[in-house]
């Protein structure tokens, strides 16, 4: 019974980390590319334009198809697959101060 509840305890943690990193990849990417975000604007362009490209949610599309046919479309980052979402954050972490928390 020990043995069990220790098991299930761990798989909480190891659940909770998951959804933790998840979220934090989902916070960065919307504070940096939401009109909305606390950090929208504060990264240069070619980074933002380079984590934009990262984004899957109309498919994988150019910066041209998002610029000329989706006129960035928030839809494009929103629907956008966990894959695609922490590489998104992984492009943008590195371009983020760490006082930010990210």
């Amino acid at each position: 019974m020990i043995n069990e509840t220790l098991q299930a305890l761990q798989t909480l943690q190891a659940n909770e980390a998951v959804i933790t990193s998840e979220d934090r990849d989902w916070d960065l990417v919307v504070s940096c590319l939401h009109y909305e975000g606390s950090l929208y604007r504060a990264l240069p362009v070619p980074i933002v334009r380079q984590a934009w490209s990262l984004a899957d949610g109309f498919g994988r599309v150019t910066i041209k198809y998002i610029e000329e046919t989706l006129e960035w479309d928030w839809s494009h980052i929103r629907d956008s697959s966990p894959v695609a979402i922490k590489a998104m954050a992984a492009c943008l972490r590195g371009h983020v101060p760490n006082v930010y928390g990210y």
